[in-house]
């Protein structure tokens, strides 16, 4: 017969599995809905470039300059770190 803590074992490791699979979706997972939601909250105008992009299991930060070389960085996170809608601000 299993104990309590085989359990508690089990509901472990299914709980590292489901925040690894969470984190590769984050990084690997489709992001193309981010750019339009990025860019508007870099430059409304439009009038600015994507320059570097990084994704991380918690967050994605969009790197934009503009015509007169200003840096632009713009921090999208998801609502309940791992999970949940994304939103943007600008850094």
């Amino acid at each position: 017969m299993a104990t309590l803590l085989h359990y508690l074992r089990l509901a472990v490791v299914a709980l590292l599995i489901a925040l690894g699979i969470a984190s590769l979706n984050n990084v690997y997972g489709d992001n193309a809905a981010l750019f339009p939601i990025a860019k508007q909250e870099a430059c409304p105008s439009g009038l600015c470039a994507l320059t570097r992009l990084e994704r991380t299991p918690f967050a994605q930060n969009f790197h934009y300059t503009t015509p007169g070389d200003d840096p632009i960085l713009v921090r999208c996170t998801r609502s309940a770190i791992f999970f949940g809608e994304f939103a943007c601000k600008r850094q």
